[in-house]
């Protein structure tokens, strides 16, 4: 970021935005509400990831919390609840991320899962009830969409200020350390 300017997205975040929008393009013409759910999700998810890995300190011990062996930051709710107690995302914002999470989990465990019969995607859509980015006579399936929509671009620019206020080894343990040693 040149300036201390937000850029409208890194090549990373554009690469992934290209690769959700033709995942859902492909799922919104010909695949399932199961796999429109999966694939939303799994993009909130890897931007989350982007989102903690933004912030915390540049090291391969803070990397392998989200993708090592151990991964305690690998799990969704572990990611949602870790960005909101770090301050990353607003209390409405880990709602719904937690109510996606629970369609995910419905789609990915019931056998015939329909958006029209899942009473979290009710709650979820009643979250952006007075909101201007829901379209009224939208379907569900459209509806899901502008929502993950939504909660991805918020992700992403929380994670282009996260990037701004990344967190480093403080200089007293620095100093410590070369003392030590």
């Amino acid at each position: 970021m040149e300036g201390g300017e937000l850029q409208l997205m890194s090549e990373r975040r554009e690469a992934r935005w290209r690769a959700f929008v033709e995942a859902i393009n492909q799922e919104a013409n010909s695949g399932t509400d199961r796999g429109l759910v999966l694939v939303c999700v799994s993009m909130i998810d890897a931007a989350l990831g982007e989102l903690l890995e933004a912030f915390l300190i540049d090291h391969k011990d803070a990397r392998d919390l989200l993708n090592g062996a151990n991964r305690p930051l690998k799990g969704l709710s572990n990611r949602i609840n870790m960005a909101f107690a770090l301050g990353l995302i607003r209390t409405v914002d880990r709602t719904a991320l937690h109510m996606l999470r629970d369609i995910r989990n419905e789609a990915a465990h019931e056998i015939a899962f329909n958006l029209s019969e899942t009473k979290h995607l009710a709650r979820l859509l009643a979250a952006y009830k007075e909101t201007s980015i829901l379209e009224p006579n939208s379907d569900l399936r459209e509806r899901l969409i502008r929502v993950a929509i939504w909660l991805l671009s918020g992700l992403d620019l929380a994670a282009q200020f996260a990037e701004k206020e990344r967190r480093t080894v403080p200089e007293l343990y620095r100093a410590m350390t070369s003392f030590l040693i």
